[in-house]
């Protein structure tokens, strides 16, 4: 007799999961004519420190010089997921707190990789800057980004993981929340999900900083609308983070 292979149950039950169409068919009703989407609520914008036309949501090969002295901290050589693991573990150690006028030399090199010469940094609607901080990860990574600063921008990016099985999910894989109050929404990587399904993400544009936070798979303002992966996973990394294996000890996951 072959052998038998008994799933896994998701922590997170599809049937759990709110279809959010109605959600959906309104991100629709806010494309404007020319195909953008009003993505972080104010699109189309030019003004002091953006390039004109940019709006901050338009990907641009044109990179502002990168500050060398910037240090995303030691790296292993070569792109992919072990660069990408060294560079966000580095992020919990390092000062990016956001300093308003004078804005934190790393949120700036953040904007700088989405094509825009910002002088200072801000969790508002203009300067939002959680997918410039994937957009800037995975570029320092050496992974293929989208350099753009719209959350909502990544749904046509990478492969989509099959996250209703929350133990398809992996380490750093990107999770896009769409909102249920206005037209953009949030990204960032997903660092593990906790046996009673709290989603912990390492993102930019987190209570004004970059760290890990709590959220959940739909809440009262928003909701995952998908998971995406854009890169091959080397074995120690290809296993589940939903709680159904336990943390590896010395990890850097939190509580």
């Amino acid at each position: 007799m072959g052998q038998v292979i008994i799933p896994l149950t998701p922590v997170v039950n599809p049937a759990e999961v709110a279809d959010n169409s109605d959600w959906n068919e309104q991100i629709e009703s806010n494309r404007f004519p020319d195909g953008q989407f009003d993505l972080e609520g104010d699109y189309p914008r030019s003004g002091p420190g953006q390039q004109a036309g940019n709006g901050g949501y338009v990907n641009s090969s044109n990179i502002p010089n990168l500050d060398t002295s910037i240090e995303p901290g030691p790296l292993p050589e070569g792109p992919g997921w072990e660069k990408l693991d060294a560079l966000l573990k580095n992020v919990l150690t390092q000062d990016w707190k956001e300093r308003g006028a004078n804005g934190n030399p790393r949120i700036l090199e953040c904007y700088k990789v989405c094509g825009n010469s910002y002088t200072r940094d801000s969790s508002s609607m203009a300067y939002a800057w959680c997918a410039a901080f994937v957009s800037w990860a995975l570029y320092t990574a050496g992974i293929p980004t989208l350099q753009t600063m719209s959350s909502q921008g990544w749904y046509n990016w990478g492969s989509e993981v099959d996250w209703r099985d929350t133990t398809q999910i992996r380490k750093w894989d990107i999770v896009i929340f769409k909102s249920k109050k206005r037209s953009g929404g949030h990204i960032g990587f997903i660092q593990e999900i906790t046996s009673n399904g709290v989603i912990k993400v390492l993102g930019g544009n987190q209570g004004n900083n970059a760290k890990v936070s709590n959220y959940s798979f739909n809440s009262n303002s928003q909701y995952v609308r998908s998971i995406k992966r854009n890169w091959s996973l080397p074995p120690e990394a290809d296993v589940p983070i939903d709680g159904t294996d336990p943390a590896t000890p010395g990890s850097d996951t939190t509580v």
